[in-house]
């Protein structure tokens, strides 16, 4: 899924349901009550050999929330916050992406591996 207005409102909405007094609270580091949401979504790849660079495999969603005053990062568990729904990825079209070239389904076409 895309990160939309919308989706920047359902996640404040999921993080504040879980404050004690429904509200963020000041920045540990220089007191300023200014976060800022990031429009987007960082992934952490899971691995048990941190040397290695993995493509796919096991994830940790999150979403970035940043004092405007310091800096101060949080990084923000989708899966915590119970917002798994906004893991599945939007649809996509040919007409979206002029630049997306589709393989055929080998599975459909019965034509698989054969010289």
């Amino acid at each position: 899924m895309k990160f939309t207005p919308e989706v920047g409102k359902e996640i404040i909405a999921a993080l504040t349901a879980k404050l004690p007094d429904k509200k963020l609270r000041p920045c540990a580091v220089c007191n300023a009550l200014s976060w800022q949401l990031l429009d987007a979504f960082i992934t952490l790849t899971i691995s048990d050999e941190p040397q290695l660079v993995q493509l796919g495999g096991n994830i940790m969603p999150n979403t970035v929330l940043v004092c405007r005053n310091c800096g101060n990062t949080h990084l923000l568990n989708l899966n915590a916050l119970g917002l798994t729904h906004l893991l599945k990825p939007d649809p996509v079209t040919m007409d979206a992406d002029p630049m997306l070239v589709r393989l055929p389904d080998v599975a459909a076409t019965g034509e698989g591996g054969k010289d």
